[in-house]
């Protein structure tokens, strides 16, 4: 998507590079939120279409990790952000525009 490599998680365990990672910006409660998740699906729909123009929209289906509870879940030195993967959230609202998202890795924190 614009310029930029994705894969699925199912597809990620079988290769040594991690491409899966996603970050959107939205909302949560009415305070901008910034959502980690990682990439299960990639949907492209077609609408409206006919011999003459093919319109499609493509979408990510995405696991997002929890960052609501007592325990704060981010936490960021100006370096790095740290996040929990134990939980997910916003499990009935999977979906985003692929031209929404932002790339990200994530590897193990110390």
């Amino acid at each position: 998507m614009n310029g930029v490599p994705y894969n699925t998680i199912d597809r990620e365990r079988q290769r040594q590079t991690q491409n899966s990672g996603v970050l959107v910006d939205g909302t949560h409660n009415r305070v901008l939120t910034e959502f980690y998740g990682q990439l299960k699906e990639i949907v492209e729909l077609s609408y409206n279409s006919n011999l003459e123009f093919i319109r499609t929209v493509v979408l990510f289906w995405c696991e997002w990790f929890s960052q609501d509870g007592k325990a704060r879940t981010i936490r960021d030195d100006d370096l790095f952000r740290s996040i929990s993967i134990e939980r997910f959230w916003y499990k009935s609202d999977p979906f985003i525009l692929s031209t929404q998202s932002k790339k990200v890795f994530y590897m193990q924190d110390t």
